[in-house]
């Protein structure tokens, strides 16, 4: 269905709303959050005037009330009710009586409300504005090619300008590709993001010709498939720009995410290959990927192997990290001290004898431990519900689906980076990405509606609604 201009204007200042949290160093900057914030929220209020699909409002309202209760109980930290926390009375006791939050630090909870809101408001406006397969794989093709850039930027830098980001001065020495990103672990989620976009594409465009095309090509020259075996190379060629790159991030838990989720993609895309009666295209693609993989890992993951090897995992300062905050906890289990507040409240839980005191921890390296700490252990328990609902609905998708299950498998695939690499560091934190994944998440929603014939069977049941008769279908 062709979009209306007006359509097509909102479209394109989302996918460059987008491109602007992502590339000025991951949106970290308060003006940059900010802007974004703002041309978000102009986009969702366009969006209350148009109607949403009935396959959409689930995934829609779930995104609301899972953004909207941990907003309301973050506020609700914030003002002088409920439960105080007891370092108000010992300040009570230097400056005179005070008024009491949950929060230790208020004002900071408040702030903070853009990390849940932010990226809950990218993922609900990206299912609004493209709310069938041919606009979700738009925006797909979009945040695919964000991706490929800051794959082929960070690699340049990597091997020409170690000592610059975004060709200004570096904020600190360059230890991996980091791409638009300041911290390489963040650039290992968004990397890893891209390669599962760009890995479904090729196992999409590898279905489409066929193991025995690509043979047609190269031994017999057919020119019929020329075109299509132009387009797989060019495929395959991005896929490797983007794998090299994370490669060479040299995260340990960044990389193993990634590979644990392209693995579960890999899985996903080459199940039942469409238009085969047997499972020998399959095994082949399977197979391929395999060998790609190990022949990757043998090139270029030297690094990240040789760092995983000599790592002295029980020494790592996360661990007293993780004690501290799991202390916070114990005290705090249901109330937290505050969203958003590890830096004021974690110091009177630092051990220095296992910690260098000049560090400034400002985030936590374990993104669950630190929700837990500042919003009780309903925080996190909440956040895996809802990554439990996403990752059904995409499952349905990529398993239901035919050939539009690439991108949901895809989008599985990054829901799986982004839940294990949290728990080591915190990437979901940072706007940037936080804003990325979520519209890779609204593209994977939309192409996880149940394929045409079970939604024409579904209507026939049912009364149509009104304006039914308007909603294009695509092909499946």
């Amino acid at each position: 269905m062709k979009s209306s201009p007006v359509t097509a204007v909102l479209r394109a200042l989302y996918i460059i709303s987008v491109a602007g949290a992502v590339i000025p160093y991951g949106g970290v900057q308060p003006e940059v959050i900010a802007a974004v914030a703002l041309a978000l929220a102009v986009l969702a209020v366009a969006c209350v005037f148009r109607p949403l699909r009935a396959e959409l409002v689930t995934p829609v309202g779930l995104a609301i009330a899972l953004a909207g209760g941990l907003a309301l109980w973050a506020s609700l930290q914030s003002l002088p009710i409920g439960v105080e926390n007891p370092s108000w009375a010992e300040a009570s006791r230097v400056l005179g009586p005070l008024r009491g939050t949950t929060s230790v630090a208020p004002s900071v909870t408040l702030i903070s409300l853009y990390t849940i809101l932010t990226p809950a408001i990218a993922f609900i406006v990206g299912v609004a504005l493209f709310p069938d397969d041919d606009a979700a794989a738009t925006l797909a093709r979009a945040m695919a090619l964000l991706a490929l850039a800051g794959a082929t930027l960070g690699l340049y830098e990597f091997s020409a300008t170690p000592d610059r980001l975004l060709f200004q001065e570096r904020f600190s020495p360059m230890e991996g590709v980091t791409a638009f990103f300041v911290n390489r672990n963040t650039a290992t989620s968004f990397l890893g993001v891209g390669t599962m976009l760009w890995l479904a594409y090729l196992l999409q465009r590898l279905s489409d010709v066929g193991i025995r095309g690509v043979g047609d090509v190269i031994l017999r020259g057919d020119d019929h498939r020329r075109g299509q075996i132009l387009a797989l190379a060019a495929t395959l060629l991005a896929f490797l720009t983007l794998a090299v790159a994370l490669f060479l991030t040299k995260s340990r838990a960044g990389v193993t995410s990634a590979l644990l989720g392209l693995a579960v993609t890999s899985l996903l895309c080459v199940r039942g290959w469409p238009g085969r009666r047997d499972g020998g295209a399959s095994v082949a693609a399977a197979a391929a990927a395999a060998a790609l993989a190990l022949g990757l890992t043998y090139l270029y993951g030297g690094p990240y192997l040789s760092r995983l090897q000599q790592s002295d995992v029980g020494s790592d300062a996360r661990w007293c990290f993780f004690e501290g905050m799991i202390a916070a906890i114990r005290d705090r289990p249901l109330t937290g001290t505050g969203f958003g507040t590890l830096e004021f409240a974690y110091p009177m839980y630092r051990d220095p004898g296992c910690m260098d005191l000049e560090l400034t921890l400002d985030r936590g390296h374990g993104g669950y431990l630190e929700i837990a700490m500042g919003m009780g252990v309903a925080g996190p328990a909440v956040l895996l519900a809802g990554a439990l609902c996403l990752a059904w609905l995409l499952i349905r998708g990529a398993s239901m689906r035919r050939s539009r299950r690439f991108i949901p498998a895809a989008a599985l695939g990054s829901l799986l980076l982004v839940l294990i690499h949290s728990g080591f560091d915190f990437p979901m934190q940072v706007t940037g990405l936080a804003v990325y994944v979520a519209s890779v998440f609204a593209s994977g929603v939309v192409q996880s509606r149940p394929p045409r014939v079970k939604r024409l069977r579904r209507q026939r049941r049912s009364p149509p609604a009104a304006g039914a008769a308007d909603e294009a279908l695509t092909v499946n």
